[in-house]
């Protein structure tokens, strides 16, 4: 997808890359040096990444809270991806925290 969109000139028309990530902390470098390699193979290695949604899902059953172990975890993860976005030289980061959600069918 990212290779069709680059040769159908998106990188020349975005002031900005901005993509998603809800994983570990430690593995947002990898990620953000596979978007970095896919700009420079593009010939737009300058073009400024944007981390626009970040966080981790909190693992509970349907329309319960996760333990405070887990809750204390997903805190943990949260703040280490605004260390590993800065470290990274991310343009922009935007956590994304919604209270309580769950993916589940009829438990929003």
């Amino acid at each position: 997808f990212l290779d069709l969109a680059a040769r159908n000139g998106l990188l020349d028309e975005s002031d900005v890359i901005s993509f998603h990530y809800y994983g570990n902390a430690l593995r947002l470098e990898q990620l953000v040096s596979q978007y970095r390699a896919w700009l420079a193979e593009s010939g737009h290695e300058t073009k400024p990444l944007w981390l626009t949604e970040s966080n981790q899902w909190w693992p509970a059953k349907p329309g319960l809270r996760p333990t405070l172990l887990a809750q204390m975890n997903t805190a943990l993860n949260s703040a280490m991806q605004v260390v590993e976005a800065r470290a990274c030289g991310l343009g922009a980061f935007f956590p994304f925290i919604y209270v309580d959600y769950s993916e589940y069918e009829g438990t929003r």
